[in-house]
């Protein structure tokens, strides 16, 4: 009984190992994806900034009386407008001040010095001397607090 048990179950595995390696599903045959053959052009694909966009007041849109003084309305009394408007200014605010991190603090400082001589060259009796006239320039220009991120840190 246990060898027939045995056969009977190696006979089962073997069949399962055999119908494993067989694949009932058709061949796999990639789609054609829909691209362009070149990259769209004209004036509709190129970036606009906001100042270049037509702005438009929400009196010009609507023209029922009703929905302008109930818009209205709602622009004065809603504080919530309000608040959201601030809340958007002060993150905008705190971003640059984060993002002015990743640029380097620079340093100039620039003099200029003049100084003219008296005229006379002589240094005692009958010597030689330099006039004591001139001018110099000094400009300096140093970068600060400024590490290059090479690796994304």
């Amino acid at each position: 009984m246990i060898r027939r048990l045995g056969g009977a179950l190696s006979t089962a595995a073997l069949c399962g190992s055999l119908l494993a390696g067989c694949s009932l599903a058709p061949p796999y045959h990639r789609p054609e994806l829909p691209v362009p053959p070149s990259w769209p052009v004209g004036d509709a694909y190129l970036r606009q900034s906001e100042t270049a966009l037509p702005r438009y007041d929400y009196r010009q849109v609507f023209a029922d009386p009703r929905l302008l003084t109930l818009i209205g309305q709602a622009l004065t009394l809603n504080q919530d407008v309000a608040r959201a408007a601030a809340n958007i200014a002060a993150a905008r605010a705190q971003y640059r001040i984060q993002r002015a991190q990743l640029f380097p603090e620079l340093d100039a400082t620039a003099s200029f010095r003049h100084s003219g001589g008296s005229g006379s060259s002589g240094v005692g009796s009958g010597g030689t001397g330099s006039s004591g006239s001139g001018s110099s320039f000094t400009a300096d220009l140093a970068v600060t607090g400024y590490e290059v991120d090479l690796f994304g840190r």
